[in-house]
């Protein structure tokens, strides 16, 4: 039986955990970055912030099976707008995909943000990224803006943004 949690990171415990995650998420990294993942990833994923944004507006999450982390996911609260929680990143380990678990991490991100006065979901995905695209989509995901080509290591993308309410 999977019993999920999510818990919250901190670099210092939980690097190498991280770690594991975002290098094995070669598929992801090359969509995005058109390279495979490196070490800085990791320590960015720890330091980086939304736009006008501090450390304390970001969650950091570990999404855990029995003890062990299976993915990873980051999320703005009050961004773009406030009541509004922006997934900047969520990463689940390949051999634990396509089993439900993103959907479950949803409905709990969801519910942490309904505690909070959250009243919309918000994630931005990139144009080539169509299998994400479909993913979040299918958890009814509607598309509210495209923002123009910008620049990710050697790649260049639209970045689609999807929303929907907190149910």
């Amino acid at each position: 039986m999977i019993t999920l949690q999510l818990r919250s990171l901190d670099q210092a415990n939980d690097f190498q955990a991280v770690r594991n995650i975002i290098m094995d998420c070669v598929d992801y990294a090359m969509i995005v970055n058109g390279e495979p993942p490196a070490q800085k990833d990791v320590t960015d994923f720890f330091t980086d912030t939304a736009p006008g944004k501090s450390q304390d507006d970001m969650l950091k999450l570990g999404i855990e099976e029995n003890g062990d982390c299976i993915g990873i996911a980051e999320i703005a609260q009050n961004f773009p707008l406030n009541h509004t929680w922006h997934i900047g990143l969520l990463l689940l380990h390949s051999s634990w995909r396509r089993r439900g678990i993103g959907r479950y991490v949803i409905q709990k991100i969801e519910e942490r943000a309904r505690l909070a006065s959250g009243t919309q979901l918000r994630i931005g995905v990139v144009q080539e990224n169509t299998e994400a695209l479909l993913f979040w989509e299918k958890l009814g995901f509607k598309e509210v803006n495209r923002i123009p080509e910008r620049s990710f290591g050697i790649k260049k993308h639209t970045i689609i943004e999807l929303a929907r309410a907190i149910q």
